[in-house]
């Protein structure tokens, strides 16, 4: 009777599993050992650039001499603008002309009051300042004129003319009354618009 051969399996057939396995923990002691050595390098650089970047938003150093003369300098620099602007911004606008040459006056009547005897109107020019102008006063209703004048006067940064004071029994009738003031001077003249004047 023949013996029996027992079946051994392959030596490399039960190796293969043992080799994946180590290869496996090579690879991977090989990535951490990498890793740990770059960790250091790379937080060395974020840390720099860091400490970089602060450095150049803060700069807590005292002014050296040329910063102290640049700043001086643009001191001077702002001082001459806005000096140059305040001079454009004050000067005054040139006053239109008639056609006699005079600057245009603006007129305006400010008041109209009455009492039992009289009507009182007063007037001033708000871009003239001057003495010895002459403020002329038409009142009128229909065919009824009544004319007025008085002297213009330096009162604040104006000219006022010296109130007209009329007397009640010169009005023909009661009602409204339209009331005109015409300033003028050697230089400067003009007119106030239209204004009514309630008359009782």
């Amino acid at each position: 009777m023949k013996n029996k051969k027992s079946y051994t399996p392959h030596r490399h057939q039960r190796n293969i599993p043992t080799k994946k396995l180590l290869i496996g923990l090579v690879s991977f002691a090989l990535f951490g050992l990498v890793a740990a050595l770059a960790l250091p390098h790379l937080s060395s650089q974020n840390n720099t650039a860091v400490q970089s970047t602060t450095e150049e938003k803060l700069d807590l150093s005292p002014p050296t001499a040329e910063d102290k003369k640049a700043t001086e300098q643009n001191k001077d620099d702002l001082a001459k603008q806005l000096d140059g602007q305040n001079k454009e911004g004050t000067t005054a606008p040139v006053a239109p002309v008639d056609e006699n040459g005079k600057k245009q006056a603006q007129v305006s009547i400010s008041s109209a009051s009455q009492n039992n005897e009289s009507v009182r109107i007063a007037a001033f020019v708000s871009n003239v300042f001057e003495e010895g102008g002459t403020c002329s006063l038409t009142i009128s209703k229909g065919t009824s004129t009544i004319n007025r004048t008085s002297e213009g006067f330096q009162n604040a940064s104006y000219t006022q003319c010296t109130p007209f004071t009329i007397s009640r029994s010169e009005f023909a009738t009661t009602g409204s009354w339209t009331a005109t003031v015409h300033y003028s001077s050697t230089t400067s003249a003009g007119k106030s618009t239209p204004t009514p004047v309630e008359v009782k």
